[in-house]
């Protein structure tokens, strides 16, 4: 968010929204996950799979707000502070 926030800093109510959803959502699958390794296989599952195993999980992802969650999740549970 800081990179956002020094790239335009004036436009941040059109991204903060997003950017905080993506986040919100990889806490939900890290809390739920928890290793690297099962957050890898999860974003192959199909999404009823998906539900069953991070039931707070939100229905209404497009490819890269799942994509981004997925990954810093990933990153997280790896330990991964260079996000």
């Amino acid at each position: 968010m800081d990179r956002l926030i020094g790239k335009s800093p004036d436009n941040r109510h059109e991204w903060e929204p997003y950017e905080i959803y993506i986040l919100t959502e990889s806490v939900k699958i890290l809390d739920a996950l928890k290793t690297p390794e099962k957050i890898e296989s999860f974003k192959d599952m199909s999404f009823a799979l998906q539900k069953s195993l991070v039931p707070s999980l939100d229905e209404g992802h497009s490819g890269n707000t799942f994509g981004c969650a997925t990954r810093m999740a990933f990153q997280m549970a790896d330990g991964i502070t260079d996000l």
